[in-house]
């Protein structure tokens, strides 16, 4: 299976024995994000590198269909670092009761991008592809200004 459809075929990752890897989030002054770890599934490559196969919502070492090394600690894997980028960029989305948050998706799909939903933090994670990235920035923009949300 070629990289670009591994990272494109995250529904079957149960189907090809994917795993989660965990991730240290650094946190501000004030606590934010309100996660000091992120676990995010990975495709084993070999014994201490996996292909990233689901999109971060706090950590900012990884983008969907990166290759990373991990380290095993007690029976968990840990994120070492990048091996190689995939060339996705990771963007976040919060957004404000006002947002049609079913809609901003669609939205966000059709513009190339695929999403992550974390109804707990009002969070949409966004992958998008590096031909979209100058597309989806204008789009949040424009729902930013609406009060719809706020991005990064």
């Amino acid at each position: 299976m070629s990289l670009s459809s591994l990272a494109r075929s995250r529904a079957g990752r149960f189907a090809r024995g994917g795993f989660g890897g965990s991730s240290k989030v650094i946190q501000d002054a004030e606590g934010y994000p309100p996660v000091g770890v992120e676990r995010v599934w990975m495709e084993e490559l070999s014994e201490e590198t996996g292909c990233v196969d689901s999109i971060s919502f706090f950590s900012r070492d990884v983008a969907l269909g990166d290759i990373v090394e991990f380290v095993v600690d007690d029976g968990e894997r840990w994120y070492k670092r990048t091996i190689k980028r995939f060339g996705n960029a990771l963007f976040r989305a919060v957004y404000y009761p006002s947002a049609d948050v079913a809609a901003l998706r669609s939205s966000l799909k059709g513009l190339g991008c695929e999403t992550e939903l974390d109804e707990a933090h009002t969070l949409v994670s966004i992958s998008v592809p590096p031909n979209c990235v100058t597309a989806v920035q204008a789009f949040l923009a424009e729902a930013e200004g609406s009060g719809e949300v706020g991005y990064e």
